[in-house]
C-alpha cells in the first residue's frame, strides 16, 4: 500500500492507546479523523478494552450529532463492527483508500479491504460526518 494509511500499520494495539506509536480502536480512528481529515471526536476513557461503554459515552455526547449513516462508504467514514448475535459495536476503523485501517487486540494496526471486513464481520455499519 502506497498510501499515508501505511505507516500506521504494524503499530501495536494498546488497551487506551490514542497515537502515535500505539493505539486502541477508538484511539486509531479519533488520530486519523484529526490528522487526516481534520475531524475532532473527543477523548473516550473506558476502564477495559469495551467499545460498548465508548459508543454510549459517544452516542450521548454533542458531537454524535454530525454522524449519518451511510450506505456506501469513502474515505473518512467511520465504520461500527459486531459479530454474532450481539447488536451494538465491539470494534471501529475508519475508511481509507477503500479499506478499512483498525487496531485489533492481538494483531495491531491492520488494513483490510471492506470485502474481507463484510465476509469477518456478521455486523458493518459506516458513518459519514457532516457538519
Amino acid at each position: 500500500m502506497n498510501h499515508w494509511a501505511a505507516s500506521y500499520v504494524g503499530l501495536p494495539w494498546v488497551n487506551g492507546g490514542q497515537g502515535p506509536q500505539a493505539f486502541d480502536c477508538w484511539g486509531l480512528v479519533r488520530h486519523v479523523e484529526r490528522q487526516h481529515f481534520g475531524i475532532e471526536l473527543p477523548i473516550i476513557s473506558v476502564e477495559a478494552a469495551d467499545l460498548r461503554a465508548v459508543m454510549a459515552a459517544f452516542d450521548g455526547h454533542a458531537e454524535r450529532a454530525h454522524w449519518r449513516l451511510v450506505d456506501f462508504p469513502r474515505d473518512g467514514d467511520a465504520v461500527l463492527l459486531g459479530r454474532g448475535r450481539k447488536k451494538h459495536a465491539v470494534h471501529c476503523g475508519v475508511v481509507v483508500a477503500g479499506s478499512v485501517l483498525h487496531a485489533l487486540q492481538g494483531a495491531g494496526v491492520i488494513c483490510q479491504s471492506i470485502r474481507e471486513i463484510r465476509r469477518q464481520w456478521g455486523r458493518f455499519e459506516f458513518y459519514r460526518y457532516c457538519a
